[in-house]
């Protein structure tokens, strides 16, 4: 009965746990340049900024409530930071120069102080592959993989 009990409680301390796949964020888009980031911080708590790698030069970003996001950020022209107001999640709109791959991610950190701090990246909310007419690599990531 005791050992019974002890699983029991094992079991229910592991299901109030919050998996780590509830905290990644996702990317949508229907054109594949104007995209919509829905990004959350692995921990759950509020930060200041949030910043993305993509996979093309963006061009402009915004945040759901109207803030200009910084392009060109860290002199990477595909990366981009964006103050939040103490925020653990929220949306950015993103322009970028080229159209992403549909099955892209993207790299996501958070602003812990004055420290980005590496998340789990933003993976792609899109529906993909061949029946979609959408593929899954762009012909620039192609490229790259035929390189290597």
């Amino acid at each position: 009965m005791l050992a019974q009990r002890s699983s029991l409680l094992a079991l229910a301390a592991l299901l109030a746990l919050p998996s780590a796949a509830s905290a990644v964020g996702t990317w949508t888009s229907q054109d594949f340049v104007r995209l919509s980031v829905s990004w959350k911080t692995d921990n759950g708590k509020a930060v200041l900024a949030t910043a993305f790698k993509l996979t093309q030069t963006v061009v402009a970003a915004k945040t759901s409530d109207g803030a200009t996001c910084s392009t060109n950020f860290e002199q990477d022209p595909t990366q981009v930071e964006c103050p939040v107001r103490n925020a653990a999640s929220g949306i950015v709109d993103i322009t970028v120069q080229s159209p992403v791959a549909c099955a892209d991610s993207f790299g996501h950190r958070v602003s812990e102080g004055q420290i980005l701090v590496d998340q789990q990246p933003i993976v792609s909310g899109n529906l993909c592959g061949p029946a979609t007419g959408r593929p899954t690599s762009s012909p620039a990531s192609a490229r790259a993989a035929a390189r290597t």
